[in-house]
């Protein structure tokens, strides 16, 4: 785990952290869970105060995609004033065809740069800005036993990239 993101993760482990926004970037879609506490104290863990994801026309040139998703992103941040905005940074998985495929089309790096533009933004806007890899919020599992858990703490599903968001906020507090 990087350090600086060890550093927030153990800040967690210690107590509360309050006004929380957990970010999965996408082109196709990003979705976002906000907390207003995250705690790893509680027997239960606590589920999100508000999920929503931000689509854009599939069909719009990608960097005009970007621009949109962050201007709503801004509108969110103005709407919620997190303190902490956590967002998953992509990782390249050489032994996966999939992710070297992404890489190869050049759909890795259009999804660096959203995420950067995204973490521009909220650090622009006060917040503490932290960038996750997935590895390191959901370990080996699969998106879909990832689900399952989420399901299992919630008792209930999101529509895919806000579960990914959902599931980073249980994993801060040590429940994924």
């Amino acid at each position: 785990m990087d350090p600086s993101t060890e550093k927030y993760f153990h800040k967690c482990a210690r107590g509360k952290w309050s006004d929380v926004l957990t970010v999965d970037p996408g082109l196709g879609g990003t979705g976002l869970a906000f907390w207003t506490s995250l705690s790893r104290i509680p027997e239960k863990p606590l589920p999100p105060s508000n999920t929503t994801a931000i689509t854009v026309p599939p069909r719009a040139a990608w960097l005009d995609r970007v621009w949109a998703i962050a201007k709503e992103f801004q509108c969110m941040l103005d709407s919620w004033l997190p303190e902490i905005v956590i967002i998953e940074f992509q990782a390249l998985w050489t032994g996966s065809e999939k992710s070297m495929a992404s890489a190869s089309r050049g759909d890795l790096f259009k999804l660096t740069i959203l995420t950067g533009v995204l973490a521009d933004v909220a650090y622009t806007d006060g917040a503490e800005v932290v960038l996750v890899k997935p590895g390191e919020w959901k370990g080996q599992l699969s998106k879909k036993s990832a689900g399952r858990r989420i399901k299992r703490a919630f008792g209930k599903r999101w529509p895919d990239h806000i579960e990914d968001a959902v599931g980073i906020g249980l994993a801060v507090q040590g429940r994924l």
